[in-house]
């Protein structure tokens, strides 16, 4: 086991959808695990454990304690199961001797030729995948900032689609409320048919106005008054006068 008080994981994008969280090592003395019979493990409770062959055999994460975990998630939070496969691995070298940089190792094939760098950006920008994230010399705490900031942006497009979607559900809502079928009163003023809301004809209900629409007359006298269901309340006004009342209210 290689001790280590500074040791953590992090989770850009996990099943349990958490926003990007850093989780430090809790028992410092397990932090890593190195063994010549399988890929590296992460906590004495194999928080994370990679198998060999990675991409064939399953590896597995049980998070036991050894690194922080956020409280009320399952230990396989980070993939909804306790196994799971590896579709990339990326080793960097991150303590450095005198004069060197960071650079990503990549076992059994070396580093890429200027020709091979190139082919694979151009490759990487005909499927649109950012540069950064497929340069084998780029910081590994660049490459993380810039995922973050990705995610983050995403995040962002997806609060303001989400609050587009919200006040278009208000507005829909205002509209149905306002043509509910109990709300609008249709009217035959003087032969004239109009409509207009019950509450602009009842803002006054002291009124005489309002009185004639008031829903006891209109339940007690709407068979009386009306010869068909499309005839409406029949008031005797005159038409001209009746719609600048209404206009007013």
């Amino acid at each position: 086991w290689i001790p280590s008080s500074k040791a953590f994981l992090f989770t850009v994008h996990c099943h349990a959808r958490l926003s990007p969280t850093k989780l430090p090592v809790a028992n410092q003395s397990h932090a890593t695990y190195g063994h010549s019979s399988y890929g590296p493990v992460f906590g004495g409770g194999h928080e994370i454990r990679i198998a060999d062959r990675a991409n064939v055999n399953p590896s597995t994460t049980n998070f036991a304690g050894h690194y922080s975990c956020p409280t009320g998630l399952s230990r396989a939070f980070l993939t909804g199961s306790s196994q799971f496969f590896v579709s990339e691995i990326e080793v960097f070298l991150v303590r450095l001797q005198p004069g060197e940089s960071p650079r990503a190792f990549r076992p059994r094939t070396g580093l890429l030729s200027d020709s091979q760098r190139r082919a694979k950006r151009e490759g990487a920008a005909d499927a649109g995948v950012p540069e950064r994230l497929t340069d084998p010399f780029a910081s590994p705490m660049s490459m993380l900032l810039a995922a973050l900031r990705d995610e983050e942006e995403a995040l962002r497009a997806a609060l303001s689609a989400q609050d587009s979607l919200e006040h278009k559900f208000a507005e829909e809502k205002q509209f149905v409320e306002y043509f509910t079928q109990g709300e609008i009163v249709c009217i035959n003023v003087a032969g004239k048919k109009i409509q207009s809301k019950r509450s602009t004809l009842m803002l006054r209900p002291d009124s005489a106005f309002a009185r004639q629409f008031d829903e006891a007359w209109f339940q007690g006298d709407q068979d009386e008054d009306l010869d068909s269901d499309d005839e409406g309340i029949l008031i005797e006004q005159s038409a001209y006068a009746f719609e600048k009342v209404v206009d007013h209210l």
